[in-house]
């Protein structure tokens, strides 16, 4: 008779307790890693609301201040001269500057330095979305509008650069030319004609007597630039005498005659 055989169980204990308690912590990490992504993903699209909110505020002070320009273009004087003078530049800012704080939304309340002013916040869309308009001078003749955007602590800004210039298209002039003019053999121009050159030690224009131009001669150099040169730009009548632009005839004296 064969012997009786004995299984020998181990028994582990709380095995199955280990292995529940790490698919719990496993799990649990997946949890707060995804509701921290979910959270990351929520902050990402506020900042992103909000950088969109400031840009499009910025857009409307800038659409603003180009109103201010219009209104403030509409009232400038006219000038004599083919260029602005710096006088002129500095009457073209405090008209500038008038407009912007005569604007209802302003009431006066802009802050004015000497090369910048800038408007009050203005709520733009949202309540927590404003909007400024800024105008800086940076040189004599150059001016650069921005509009400010912000949205809560984001702020985004618009810019574009003017210069003071006359008001006058180049093609209103028969010929135009950057550089020296010279009128010879018989060359008759139908028109107004202007050089840039701006060098007043050198005429900028030189014509033999047997050419013409029936119209005006235009240049950027001021009476008070010419009249020290050995140069005269003047109207003639046909005895050689100065006339006016209407083709008065006009004294002798050298402040009289029509430049």
């Amino acid at each position: 008779m064969l012997p009786a055989k004995k299984t020998v169980r181990l028994k582990r204990k709380g095995a199955a307790l280990i292995l529940a308690m790490i698919f719990v912590v496993i799990f649990s990490a997946l949890a707060v890693s995804m509701a921290t992504l979910s959270g990351a993903n929520a902050q990402l699209a506020s900042n992103q609301h909000k950088i969109v909110s400031a840009l499009s505020a910025a857009s409307s002070g800038l659409e603003c201040g180009r109103h201010i320009m219009s209104i403030a273009n509409a009232s400038l004087p006219s000038t004599p001269y083919n260029m602005v003078t710096v006088a002129q530049a500095n009457q073209v800012w405090s008209i500038l500057c008038a407009q912007m704080q005569a604007q209802p939304w302003v009431g006066n309340q802009a802050q004015q330095e000497a090369t910048a002013i800038t408007t009050p916040a203005k709520t733009f869309g949202a309540a927590d979305s404003s909007f400024q308009v800024k105008f800086r001078r940076l040189g004599t003749h150059i001016i650069r509008l921005e509009g400010i955007g912000s949205n809560g602590q984001t702020t985004r800004r618009a810019s574009i650069e003017m210069v003071i210039q006359k008001d006058k298209d180049i093609l209103d002039y028969a010929v135009a030319s950057k550089g020296r003019m010279w009128l010879t053999g018989e060359s008759t121009i139908h028109g107004d004609i202007y050089s840039d050159w701006d060098r007043p030690e050198i005429s900028p224009f030189n014509m033999t007597d047997d050419s013409a131009v029936l119209g005006t001669i235009n240049t950027p150099l001021t009476l008070e630039q010419i009249e020290p040169q050995s140069y005269q730009l003047e109207t003639l009548d046909a005895d050689g005498n100065p006339i006016d632009a209407d083709g008065t005839p006009l004294g002798v004296n050298f402040t009289d005659r029509y430049y």
